[in-house]
């Protein structure tokens, strides 16, 4: 049984399944293509937190390292079903291969109940709109008066608002004597932008975008009535454009989506998004998007792309004692390198983002401190204990020096505690060290624009607030060391100690016995 690395969800013979499998298979990742149907007529094997499926001669094990592209899930064949019976197979199809692979703990892209959210029109204007990007004036509405006085005001098209084709293969722009159908049912009015000079069609996987292009005519109202191929979509440089897709792609709580804007003099507009939009047709697209969509398949989201090195306590102890030039610069502890936030820019458009992001980042460098405040206390303690386990040292040893050597065998629980109590002791001293905190600094301000300034303080407070609290669980650690090394020389101090009461009972009993026998002899 094979381990799966790449799950696609998507219809036999679909032109994108087709290239991303294909870029999948070259990185030498283990890839199976599968849909609605395709669960009928495999042998598949489904318990909690387990997934199975035997296809074509080959069984394949999903499991939490599994990722999965959710393209198209299909309708699953219900040849020789009743109408009932057909919509059970449908209704039962989906939930068993989306809950299986949700009760595996798979990686989506995307979560199907994110994109069934991001797929609603209203949604994707809202959320624009919150985040201050460009939309048309829209307006739903069955009240023929609103519509009336927006058409009065607007050129106006009508859009459907479910993802189907339906009845209305293509946008039209609505004219006066048309509004009277809005009565029947809720519609879509939005306003014609007639400044767009061209169409745009932006890409978008994790934090990179490609834009394509396609210059409007004048009479131009849906794109796909006049090019229903696409061919006349160019492959262009919009940087303008990324940020704003990029960070509309995550507020829909997607990594992926292809979405429409519309190119003005002003500025870019944008239209809708498209979890699962088409890409293939657009020129050159086959070249760029394949092989990042493998990628980002394939390769696990990483926050950290260097790992830090903490010096263990022991070694800066003999750096102190060693030679004054010879220990390595900050104790020998190197900072990890994080990546930029990809949600930085998203949350900058809100007003509370630096007071949350500098609050958040205070919180893991008081953490660090409250690290250092308890080794300050632990430390006192083990000091005050370590001089009443010398103290005990030098009695026993007295003691059996006096009496018998054999009695040298009760200084050991006294000796080991006196040894984990100096260990926890220079422990602790280690641990109100070097460590790694980091804040924005005035510089970050000068930026181009407000917001870039925002988004640069907010990438420096998250840096901050990562190193912290990276530093704090170091330092933590190291305290839980100590303790641990208090906790035994404090129990082999209490050992020695209730040694110490019995041999002294007994010597006093033993003592009493020989005079008792020596009064006896004399008598």
């Amino acid at each position: 049984m094979a381990k799966l690395d790449v799950l696609i969800l998507d219809n036999p013979g679909g032109r994108h399944a087709d290239l991303v499998e294909h870029a999948v298979t070259t990185r030498g990742a283990t890839c199976l293509r599968l849909d609605a149907s395709g669960l009928l007529g495999s042998t598949v094997n489904i318990r909690p937190g387990e997934f199975r499926i035997r296809r074509d001669a080959a069984e394949w094990q999903v499991s939490t390292s599994t990722s999965v592209w959710y393209h198209r899930l299909g309708s699953p064949n219900v040849d020789g079903f009743d109408t009932d019976e057909a919509q059970l197979v449908r209704d039962e199809t989906r939930h068993i291969l989306i809950g299986g692979l949700v009760g595996c703990g798979v990686r989506w892209v995307d979560e199907p109940h994110r994109v069934a959210r991001a797929e609603r029109k209203l949604y994707q204007l809202g959320t624009a709109s919150r985040l201050q990007i460009r939309i048309p004036r829209s307006l739903v509405t069955n009240d023929l008066t609103e519509a009336t006085r927006l058409c009065n005001d607007l050129r106006l098209i009508a859009k459907p608002l479910s993802p189907g084709a339906g009845i209305v293969p293509h946008v039209s722009e609505v004219a006066h004597d048309d509004l009277s159908n809005v009565s029947a049912l809720p519609v879509l009015l939005q306003e014609l932008v007639v400044s767009a000079l061209a169409d745009l069609r932006v890409v978008i996987i994790g934090n990179q975008t490609w834009t394509w292009r396609r210059i409007r005519e004048a009479d131009t109202i849906d794109w796909r009535a006049v090019d229903p191929s696409g061919l006349d979509f160019e492959h262009v440089a919009y940087p303008s454009i990324k940020q704003d897709a990029v960070d509309l792609c995550l507020a829909l709580g997607l990594t992926t989506c292809v979405q429409d804007w519309l190119d003005t003099p002003e500025g870019p507009v944008f239209l809708e998004a498209n979890p699962a939009g088409a890409w293939a047709f657009l020129r050159d697209s086959q070249d760029v998007i394949p092989p990042a969509l493998a990628d980002h398949l394939c390769e696990r989201p990483r926050t950290e792309l260097t790992a830090g090195h903490w010096a263990r306590p022991h070694k800066r102890i003999l750096w102190d004692l060693g030679r004054a030039g010879k220990a390595p610069s900050n104790d020998g502890t190197r900072a990890p390198v994080y990546a930029e936030p990809p949600w930085a820019s998203l949350a900058a458009r809100s007003p509370e983002a630096l007071s949350v992001v500098r609050r958040a980042n205070d919180e893991s460098i008081a953490a660090a401190r409250t690290a250092e405040d308890k080794a300050a206390r632990l430390l006192r303690t083990t000091l005050a204990t370590v001089a009443v386990s010398a103290a005990l040292t030098g009695y026993q040893l007295q003691f059996a020096l006096e009496h018998s050597l054999w009695l040298l065998t009760l200084v050991a629980p006294v000796a080991g505690a006196f040894a984990s109590l100096a260990i926890a002791a220079f422990e602790a001293t280690q641990i109100d060290r070097v460590g790694f905190y980091r804040h924005a600094k005035g510089q970050d301000l000068a930026q181009p624009g407000p917001r870039e300034s925002v988004v640069t303080v907010v990438e420096e407070e998250e840096a901050g607030r990562r190193l912290a609290l990276w530093t704090s669980k170091k330092k933590h650690t190291d305290l839980m060391q100590a303790r641990a090394w208090f906790s035994r020389g404090l129990s082999l101090l209490l050992l020695a100690a209730l040694a110490l009461i019995i041999h002294e009972n007994a010597c006093s009993g033993f003592m009493g016995c020989v005079l008792v026998c020596r009064a006896g002899l004399s008598a």
